[in-house]
């Protein structure tokens, strides 16, 4: 028997093998993909000049949007004492907005997926906050789109002083492509690889990977291994699973662990939010 969560896959790789016209069932016409150039933009203000090495506080997190209502308490609650805020389904309407003006002190740097086109040309993507001004911050899209609606994954990405510390911080939040292929998934992580290979320093590299397949968790824990970064491993693990593989992850190299732990009383989105306590050690 297939369950609701098979059943939509199913569906979506039925429409996409489909001779019928998809501009019927699920047109691409109503999302438009924006010029790089208007796909990368920043919010807020960072107050604090670098990070604490012996204490990194982030926030690993798909918010669904904020389509929950209680989301924006949520949301304030878990990100007051976070460093870095890694989060995923950004979607810029009036109520995030607001609540993210809310959070003092912190700049959040937009990775722009797609606009709605029926909601005010309403952004969505990869967004990723810091309380410290970064020396260097940008985006990617990935090469591949996802099929039927025609649309990209982004990872936004930035580089963090510490205090002390000649090395920086290479910090990659990534909303993975879900429906394309695993060679469309596997593009996407090499677009970080290439990031990575090339960042002498410590690295945090985490978000919604989406890997919904046992193929595609190997894929990306073999590639993590051979670049030195290691699996955060999870306290009181209720991270969203599809097919019972979990779908959001984080690699680090560099760093020690304090405290890692999924946040499973929060309900205001489908996943969980993931509280990580990360130090610095290194040069």
């Amino acid at each position: 028997m297939l369950t609701s969560g098979r059943c939509l896959f199913v569906f979506i790789w039925l429409l996409v093998l489909s001779p019928v016209s998809h501009a019927k069932l699920w047109p691409s016409s109503k999302f438009e993909v924006p010029s790089m150039a208007q796909s990368f933009y920043s919010m807020g203000a960072s107050k604090q000049e670098e990070l604490n090495p012996a204490s990194v506080h982030v926030l690993i997190w798909n918010m669904l949007k904020g389509e929950r209502s209680k989301w924006p308490s949520d949301f304030l609650a878990l990100g007051a004492d976070k460093d870095i805020l890694m989060l995923q389904e950004a979607y810029l309407n009036q109520n995030m907005t607001d609540t993210l003006a809310e959070v003092p002190g912190v700049e959040f740097f937009m990775g722009v997926s797609f606009l709605y086109k029926k909601k005010n040309m309403t952004a969505t993507g990869t967004l990723l906050g810091t309380r410290v001004l970064p020396t260097q911050a940008y985006m990617m899209r990935s090469r591949n789109f996802e099929p039927i609606i025609k649309t990209p994954k982004t990872t936004t990405a930035a580089l963090l002083p510490f205090t002390g510390k000649n090395k920086k911080l290479l910090v990659l939040n990534i909303h993975g492509i879900n429906f394309a292929n695993h060679q469309a998934f596997v593009n996407h992580v090499a677009q970080a690889v290439e990031q990575i290979k090339t960042h002498e320093g410590p690295i945090l590299y985490a978000g919604d990977f989406n890997t919904r397949t046992a193929k595609r968790i190997a894929h990306l824990r073999r590639v993590m291994a051979e670049n030195g970064l290691s699996e955060v491993k999870w306290k009181n693990d209720s991270r969203k699973r599809w097919l019972g593989h979990p779908l959001d992850q984080a690699f680090i190299r560099g760093l020690m662990i304090k405290n890692a732990q999924v946040r499973g009383e929060i309900k205001s989105s489908d996943h969980k939010p993931m509280d990580l306590h990360l130090a610095y050690e290194g040069e």
